[in-house]
């Protein structure tokens, strides 16, 4: 993880500090003009290593925390680098219990190191922020979970219909790239949105009303196989008419999702043949 440059320069400022040095006895020990070092001091630039090691040697301290401050300092700094900055603000405690669970893995399986690996962080912190993330989506759009139960669109039932349009919502809002953390409402929101828009079209009640007359069928193939969106409306219009389960978080709904837009190009070259025929 690149170090936070600002950060470092906070850490440097509290060595100088406990030293009781000036900013021109530093510059001078690490064999740097006052103005460069100074720089550091203000977070303009990062340090290059070979002047964090001289400095970490003058005030004996571990160059990573020169460049990281301790473990929950990393820890913050890594989630902070990926976007969680709302949830860390909403969930003050998840730094400690990350580190308190990583405290209980160094112990249980002498790991020798001075950080957590950042894939062992995201891991921690996943199974902190998955089940809250999770009521988050569905919080956010409640509005059009409770409204989806009038349509007979996944079953009859209309709890059943609510869990579905729920657990599909939660696939899509998944899938966004770049990934959409806690927080961006806004974003899931607009999901949610066209998601139900598209579903209570596609509902068999409503087929007719929502017809567009110049577009034939495979038109319509081409326009929808193009997206995942898109494949997601077509497999909902045939398990809503047939009246068939479908769980759009599964493995194999994704392979089934790209088996759907993977006829897209074959279909284009369908449409093509077909406009050179009428020419």
């Amino acid at each position: 993880m690149k170090p936070n440059k600002v950060n470092v320069a906070e850490r440097l400022k509290l060595i100088r500090k406990d030293l009781g040095w000036t900013i021109e006895m530093m510059a001078k020990r690490v064999d740097l003009t006052k103005g460069t070092f100074n720089s550091y001091l203000r977070g303009l630039a990062l340090p290059p290593e070979n002047i964090v090691e001289k400095v970490a040697e003058i005030a004996d301290v571990p160059k990573e925390w020169i460049y990281h401050g301790d473990i929950k300092d990393f820890i913050e700094s890594y989630l902070l680098s990926k976007g969680y900055e709302e949830f860390l603000k909403d969930y003050p405690n998840t730094v400690d219990a990350i580190y308190l669970e990583y405290e209980k893995q160094k112990v249980r399986y002498s790991l020798d190191e001075y950080y957590p690996h950042e894939v062992t962080i995201y891991d921690l912190f996943y199974d902190i922020y998955h089940p809250v993330f999770k009521v988050y989506v569905e919080d956010t759009v409640s509005e059009f979970a409770i409204k989806i139960q009038k349509y007979p669109i996944f079953s009859e039932s209309p709890d059943q219909n609510r869990k579905k349009y729920l657990s599909l919502v939660r696939t899509l809002v998944h899938r966004e790239r770049p990934t959409i953390k806690y927080g961006e409402a806004d974003k899931i929101y607009k999901i949610a949105e066209i998601e139900f828009n598209t579903l209570v079209e596609s509902c068999p009640s409503n087929i007719d009303k929502f017809e567009t007359p110049s577009e034939d069928f495979l038109d319509f193939m081409i326009r929808k196989s193009k997206t995942t969106r898109g494949a997601l409306e077509i497999i909902s219009i045939i398990t809503s008419q047939r009246g068939l389960n479908y769980d759009v978080s599964s493995m194999e709904s994704d392979q089934i999702i790209d088996i759907f837009k993977g006829i897209y190009p074959e279909l284009i070259k369908v449409k093509e043949a077909k406009l050179g025929k009428i020419h």
